[in-house]
């Protein structure tokens, strides 16, 4: 590729992130939610319904939560993970209706975490909040946690939680005669 190639594909990139720019600055919403998701390092603005047009999304899903106008999601890496899910809905009733399914989704998944106080320490940081036409869901999870989970998937690094109790030892095998 010569350098008029370049310079031409560079002035059609500019080109398309200003015809972009002035779509995306002219939806009032979109503006909004931006810059509520600007406090993480991390974040995502998306349509409910672009998104589950797109295919995306799990089988059932979009079927499931047609009501969603707006999707939110930011995160914070720094020491730790804190991460927050905010959704709008079309009106309160189908926001009250998601807040209701997801408490009981959060209920169910403490149950099932049992002993394991790795997994308790992050369901227990999770918070679900919400008013009106919102719907939010934060977390944190300290770093001693992550590296915890991360040395379950890295083969040789095994090591228990901080706090389990130690495994049962073998019986001894009987005696001879």
């Amino acid at each position: 590729m010569n350098r008029d190639e370049v310079e031409g594909r560079k002035d059609n990139l500019k080109g398309r992130i200003k015809e972009a720019a002035g779509t995306l600055t002219g939806n009032a919403d979109l503006t909004r939610l931006v810059k509520d998701a600007s406090d993480g390092n991390l974040w995502v603005v998306a349509r409910f319904d672009v998104l589950s047009a797109a295919g995306n999304l799990p089988a059932g899903v979009a079927e499931r939560l047609p009501a969603l106008n707006w999707v939110t999601l930011t995160g914070h890496i720094n020491g730790g993970i804190r991460a927050a899910v905010k959704a709008e809905a079309r009106d309160d009733a189908a926001a009250k209706n998601l807040r209701d399914v997801v408490q009981g989704m959060l209920a169910l998944a403490k149950l099932q975490t049992g002993q394991r106080t790795d997994i308790a320490a992050i369901m227990d940081s999770i918070e679900l909040g919400g008013d009106g036409k919102t719907v939010s869901l934060a977390l944190s999870i300290p770093i001693e946690v992550v590296d915890h989970l991360a040395s379950l998937r890295t083969p040789g690094r095994l090591t228990p939680p901080p706090d389990a109790p130690e495994p049962p030892q073998a019986p001894e095998p009987p005696a001879v005669p």
